[in-house]
């Protein structure tokens, strides 16, 4: 679980990646978006799986 500053953090690291591919690019693209609502509502991203 991330809260909205590791959100932030998590965002810096984002922007300084390049993508390999479409598929790697859409990935990122989903991640910002998801981090992205989460901060504007103060709230957390959960990342969970196996």
């Amino acid at each position: 679980m991330f809260n909205t500053t590791q959100l932030a953090m998590l965002l810096d690291e984002l922007a300084h990646l390049s993508p390999n591919n479409d598929k790697e690019a859409e990935m990122l693209a989903v991640l910002r978006d998801a981090a992205e609502a989460a901060i504007r509502r103060n709230g957390y991203l959960w990342f969970s799986g196996d």
